[in-house]
């Protein structure tokens, strides 16, 4: 599928999608088909207003599961290493690391996944390098998993590899939002157990309590500190705390005590 003219999207790039040992992790946006289906694909990148930071993520969605589409179409692939510990492989490129643009990376810039169009050749298994055949010159192998065992390479055109369209976004990387929302909330601002409620997550109030190993009976939380809790936690606490925090912050602005 070498020099094929890929059909590509105002946003992405139509292709088949083919998973390498790695499985979808936290570098992966958006659905997750199955192997073998036809997506739109493209590359996330992510700039920190702040402090510069970058992070990179892979995001499709299925465009069609249809054996018959499947069937019809000729289409670059997409080769996906996204997940797993092994995956985190920080090589560096005189090494034999991948072209940065061939990469996907946390905002702490640890690199844990690649994405490669067409690639010419997999290999894995029990592999290690020097088993591998030497490449001609123009051709080069990545390693794109390491494992306690397993281990994956794949073999690329060295210069001018094809990749995936790169959106570039700014924003504020988690740990410059975090402390800023920490600056601008009210030190003396209190979350009640009735705010909890109000938004249905009373027997959270409770868990939050013993978690943060406050005293028993405890009727509200400083809000920085729920703050730093959900930092601490991630996702799943940020969807039972922010609700409450919200009516909390509401009720405060309210009061004709606040200039």
């Amino acid at each position: 599928m070498v020099g094929m003219n890929p059909a590509r999207t105002e946003d992405g790039m139509i292709t088949k999608i083919n998973y390498g040992i790695g499985r979808p992790g936290k570098l992966w946006t958006g659905n997750t088909p199955s192997d073998g289906s036809i997506v739109n694909a493209r590359i996330i990148e992510r700039k920190c207003s702040v402090c510069g930071k970058t992070t990179r993520k892979f995001r499709c969605e299925e465009l069609s599961a249809s054996k018959e589409v499947n069937d019809a179409l000729e289409l670059p692939e997409v080769f996906i290493t996204m997940g797993g510990v092994g995956s985190i492989y920080n090589h560096d490129e005189a090494k034999g690391g991948a072209p940065k643009h061939l990469r996907c990376w946390n905002w702490s810039e640890r690199i844990g996944g690649h994405v490669i169009v067409d690639p010419i050749l997999v290999m894995n298994g029990y592999v290690e390098r020097k088993q591998l055949p030497i490449p001609k010159v123009g051709f080069r192998w990545v390693q794109t998993y390491w494992g306690s065992t397993l281990s994956e390479f794949v073999l690329i055109r060295d210069r001018k590899h094809p990749g995936l369209e790169i959106i570039s976004l700014e924003g504020k990387c988690p740990p410059c939002r975090h402390k800023e929302e920490l600056e601008t909330t009210p030190a003396d601002l209190m979350v009640t157990h009735e705010q909890f409620a109000a938004v249905g997550a009373e027997n959270q109030f409770e868990y939050i309590v013993r978690m943060l190993e406050l005293p028993e009976g405890t009727s509200s939380i400083p809000a920085c500190r729920l703050l730093e809790y959900i930092h601490d936690q991630g996702h799943h606490m940020e969807e039972v705390c922010r609700p409450a925090i919200e009516v909390a912050l509401w009720k405060y602005k309210q009061s004709p005590t606040v200039a």
